[in-house]
């Protein structure tokens, strides 16, 4: 019995759906600042995703500002207390000028250095007199199923260090966080993580420039989701200095509590931000299984009929006929029976058979390829690898390739008139993911060894927020080699303002004892052929 080689392409955390937050801090009326919007001059092929930003006022005697990016307005009349949405820009050095709404000379003006794939808060603190630029990378690792996390960023100059945490718990979430200098949350139970949750590092110093403040937040803790009122404490007295009651800490959010005021006044607020992180796939994809895995199959070889797929004892695909991909299914995880059978046959008569490790939260899709014919070159195989559904910058797509025509050399694959971003994808693999700018594209499949066109699919169409999978499947001899794209949502980078409401319900926690049951998110096959695919009887340069 053929077994399912272990290719595996390291899976990355999938991430929630939009968090639709309304806007609510106690005792403070927020305006609603324009909206962060910011214009890549550069189109096509970006290679990694943009890095995301948003801005915060937090500085109670300034005025309103504008915030100028390498001279280009990226957001207007953002008021004391209030925060922009999250929006991209390119990787890299940026010049940040921070200017009084309706003209005027630079309050701040310094170079700030932006990673790609990483989600930054810009704060602009401290007195009129003496502006500074906080800026803050948010951790966006994967939340286990119910979770969140939060951190406090003290923004007050010359006050004292202060603890966040729950009214009537002594033991606070977050403690000792100064103006200048980070410390941990502490590590013991504050009445609110579920188990043996303690305290998580912090993400180590900001990337910044210039003479920016240092960082400023104690390290994100993780806590159970539900609505808390929270107390804003001095650190060595225990004093309450600001009360916020109702705050909803919703599940698969980073939350970054805002110290806000000015030391010595009576003043004192709390702005929680949220911004929605890698959540389990379930989440993402609407499947309603938080702990579960996700799977997608794809039937990829040209010779073989309908089959059917089983996880575990249960059946998650059937009559799956070549060159269809189902919609992702919600499973079990963990160490999984994997088996792949002749539609309508029974689990014993698997013509491949493999156990693989499926983690909890993580998306995975399975490709079936290679021939059925006795004796052929390329026999019938399967792999799996892992699905990236982590949020994308509002303006990009996540694009990979993969090889599944078995009698077909290494190809690449370019952009009509562009670049070249797949390299040398060898038969019964995948490419890394490369971030592309939402838009039309052509796709040009050609041999990797002398530069052959084999196929172009033309009118291509890269939603942002969508991952992408380009599949070279059939055979080349025989004509019958086409280009077939599958899409999957994986969402757009968000944030907002915790919302006052009801507790969040616990999530469900299927015992381990329990089979999980497969879930059919649909079965009917979901390709998506854009264009027609065309031979190329010439090589092209």
């Amino acid at each position: 019995m053929t077994q399912l080689p272990r290719r595996w392409f390291a899976p990355l955390i999938p991430t929630a759906l939009a968090l639709g937050l309304a806007l609510l801090v106690a005792g403070l009326a927020l305006g609603a600042p324009a909206a962060l919007a910011l214009q890549d001059p550069q189109a096509g092929v970006a290679g990694v995703p943009d890095p995301t930003l948003r801005i915060v006022h937090a500085s109670p005697d300034a005025p309103a500002v504008d915030v100028l990016v390498d001279g280009q307005p990226a957001a207007q009349n953002v008021a004391f207390g209030s925060a922009t949405e999250y929006a991209p820009l390119a990787p890299g050095d940026h010049q940040v000028q921070v200017v009084p709404t309706g003209g005027g000379e630079p309050l701040i003006d310094q170079p700030v250095t932006l990673a790609g794939g990483t989600a930054y808060v810009l704060a602009v603190v401290g007195p009129a007199a003496g502006l500074q630029l906080q800026v803050q990378q948010v951790d966006l690792g994967t939340i286990a199923p119910g979770q969140a996390r939060l951190r406090v960023i003290q923004t007050i100059p010359d006050a004292p260090a202060v603890d966040v945490g729950v009214a009537g718990v002594e033991e606070p979430l977050v403690g000792g966080v100064a103006f200048q200098g980070a410390q941990a949350a502490p590590a013991g139970d504050a009445g609110v993580a579920g188990g043996d949750q303690g305290a998580t590092g912090g993400l180590g110093a900001p990337a910044t420039g210039g003479d920016a403040a240092g960082a400023n937040a104690g390290g994100y803790q993780d806590v159970a989701a539900g609505t808390y009122d929270l107390e804003v404490r001095t650190t060595d007295t225990d004093q309450v200095l600001a009360a916020v009651p109702g705050v909803r800490v919703e599940p698969g959010q980073a939350y970054d509590l805002f110290v806000l005021g000015q030391a010595g006044g009576q003043d004192l607020r709390l702005l929680p931000l949220a911004t929605r992180v890698n959540a389990p796939c379930g989440e993402v994809l609407g499947l309603g299984e938080a702990s579960a895995s996700c799977l997608r199959v794809v039937h990829a070889s040209p010779d073989a009929g309908p089959v059917d797929v089983y996880l575990g004892e249960a059946p998650a695909v059937q009559g799956l006929e070549y060159g269809g991909a189902t919609e992702f299914v919600a499973g079990p995880s963990g160490q999984q029976r994997l088996r792949v059978v002749p539609a309508g046959g029974t689990p014993d008569q698997a013509v491949l058979d493999s156990n693989q490790d499926l983690g909890s939260g993580q998306a995975y899709q399975l490709t079936i390829s290679g021939l059925a014919a006795q004796g052929a070159e390329e026999p019938l195989t399967a792999w799996l690898a892992g699905v990236d559904l982590s949020p994308l910058p509002q303006n990009q797509a996540r694009v990979r390739v993969v090889h599944a025509s078995p009698d077909t050399e290494p190809v690449d694959v370019a952009v009509a008139g562009g670049q070249t971003p797949f390299d040398a994808i060898a038969y019964g693999s995948q490419s890394g993911y490369v971030a592309f700018d939402a838009g039309t594209y052509g796709l040009q499949l050609r041999l990797d060894a002398g530069d052959t066109l084999l196929r172009e699919a033309q009118g291509v169409q890269l939603q942002p927020g969508f991952d992408y999978d380009v599949y070279a499947i059939g055979q080349s001899e025989d004509g019958t080699l086409q280009v077939v794209v599958l899409a999957a949502e994986a969402g757009i980078q968000q944030g907002a303002v915790a919302e006052a409401g009801t507790p969040v319900a616990a999530p469900m926690v299927t015992p381990a004892s329990e089979v999980t049951p497969v879930i059919a998110a649909g079965a009917t096959p979901v390709v998506v052929t854009p264009g027609a695919a065309t031979p190329a009887a010439t090589p092209t340069s």
